[in-house]
């Protein structure tokens, strides 16, 4: 749909300044919003619009947003927008490393952090699933969790979870997907 090359980077008002990381299902840039706000944008790949299943994950996971966005749950990202042609989810966006970069650098390697991390990250999950639309994560890994402003506030540790695709919550019709091959198999429920 875009290049980040000037001109070819827009995307309905959205400036893609840069890209910051990818998966499965799109790559998500940091971008500008219509009123100046920096925003992370996923756009999905072609092949995951052209797969049904691959794109009913995808809605579901926006709708799912949406859901914990609505209840003002503390720790999600949260949802600001989404378009079909072309496919694209617009959020918050997480200044921070996620929580695999952050192990990976020796940052984030105390008991007390660690704990911390994880005390956090069970609030979250507790919260989404106590909902009446009980939203299940089901991709939670440390590439889906990110330090909001670890750089800045490094002992807050302030845990927010992000990708939703492989989501689910009440009144979701869409079948579960196989990633079977993907870096994520090793974190994935075996009911996935």
């Amino acid at each position: 749909y875009v290049d980040l090359a000037d001109g070819e980077n827009e995307l309905l008002g959205y400036r893609l300044d840069e890209r910051v990381g990818g998966g499965a299902f799109g790559n998500v840039y940091r971008a500008t919003s219509p009123d100046g706000e920096t925003v992370a944008v996923k756009i999905l790949h072609e092949e995951v619009r052209k797969t049904p299943e691959m794109l009913q994950s995808f809605r579901r996971g926006v709708r799912s947003m949406r859901i914990l966005s609505n209840a003002n749950l503390e720790g999600v990202v949260r949802y600001r927008a989404a378009s079909e042609i072309p496919a694209f989810v617009v959020m918050d966006w997480v200044e921070g490393p996620n929580v695999r970069e952050a192990i990976q650098a020796r940052q984030v390697e105390s008991w007390r952090d660690v704990l911390l991390v994880a005390h956090k990250l069970t609030k979250i999950v507790r919260s989404a699933h106590m909902l009446p639309d009980r939203v299940l994560h089901r991709d939670l890994r440390p590439a889906n969790i990110m330090l909001k402003d670890f750089w800045t506030e490094p002992n807050d540790l302030n845990v927010v979870v992000l990708d939703f695709d492989l989501s689910y919550h009440v009144g979701a019709q869409e079948k579960t997907i196989d990633l079977r091959g993907e870096s994520a198999t090793g974190y994935l429920a075996p009911e996935q």
